[in-house]
């Protein structure tokens, strides 16, 4: 009876050891795959608008920049085949080309944290007008827009991290730049790159590094920024006129950097302009409305 009870025990050890090795097999198996949207399908497709829509839940992130004429966009995806599958769905109305790539989890981003997807996109060089949708949770990264033909730029972010920069201007200024969402550590930098008409982060809980440094092409930019919760830091540059209007309840708002003066500094409103404002060919107009915020502005 004891060796049988000894070898019932190995066994069920064994056994037990096994269907963990199998488990973990299976959760392991990862598969990749590539998406394409060719230069040849947007050209036969006649459209002058291209609409490029990412829809990305529980995923790592990279998005690069490159001289290929022939691919749009690349994205190299990999996942485990025991979650959600990505897709990309390419369509073509009028005068717009569409292309909707996702990571196969729904909007309310209910995805599985052991199996987060990697995205390794690049985008090549195209010279058509793009309004480019970024919707993700739960995700972290950095994407390089920098060089890309945006019309708009539209993100809806929330959970995670992301770094996004414009290392060289875009080949289109950016009619509107937004930001909408929560919880995410958050930098932009050389946003000037964009040459924005209007830009604007709206949300709470936010911790954003916001760079607006860069080569501006034209003369007056907005900036709204509204919240709560959040912890900004914001660099605009000492070649521009700048203006604030700040509206603030329970926040600690700084302005630093030379060149500044307050017209208005009332409990709850507070305005600042920069000495320079009416001679400098660009200007930046900031509209600040923040509840249990800390801001700091600084002007390099």
């Amino acid at each position: 009876m004891k060796w049988n009870n000894i070898l019932r025990t190995r066994s069920i050890t064994l056994g037990l050891v096994l269907s963990c090795l199998l488990i973990g097999q299976v959760w392991a198996a990862q598969q990749t795959e590539t998406f394409t949207v060719t230069a040849e399908e947007l050209e036969n497709s006649g459209a002058d608008t291209f609409d490029l829509f990412f829809a990305l839940g529980g995923v790592n992130i990279t998005i690069v920049q490159s001289d290929e004429t022939d691919v749009i966009i690349e994205a190299v995806v990999t996942y485990d085949t025991q979650g959600a599958t990505p897709f990309l769905n390419t369509s073509s109305t009028g005068k717009t080309f569409s292309a909707d790539f996702s990571s196969g989890y729904e909007f309310d981003y209910d995805y599985d944290l052991h199996r987060i997807q990697t995205w390794e996109i690049t985008v090549g060089s195209y010279d058509v007008d793009t309004e480019l949708m970024l919707a993700g949770g739960g995700f972290a990264g950095d994407i390089d827009l920098g060089g890309m033909p945006l019309a708009d730029c539209n993100m809806t972010l929330g959970g995670g991290e992301i770094n996004v920069d414009f290392s060289k201007p875009t080949t289109r200024r950016v009619a509107v730049f937004s930001v909408e969402g929560g919880g995410l550590g958050l930098s932009i930098t050389n946003i000037g790159n964009t040459d924005f008409e209007r830009f604007s982060l709206v949300g709470g809980g936010f911790s954003a590094d916001l760079d607006f440094n860069g080569t501006y092409t034209s003369g007056n930019h907005t900036i709204d920024i509204i919240g709560a919760g959040n912890t900004l830091d914001i660099a605009l540059p000492a070649d521009a006129g700048a203006k604030v209007d700040a509206i603030s309840v329970g926040s600690l708002l700084t302005v630093r950097g030379s060149g500044w003066r307050m017209p208005m500094n009332l409990f709850f409103f507070k305005n600042y302009i920069t000495r320079d404002y009416t001679s400098q060919d660009v200007t930046l107009d900031m509209e600040l409305i923040g509840a249990g915020s800390l801001v700091s502005i600084d002007r390099d």
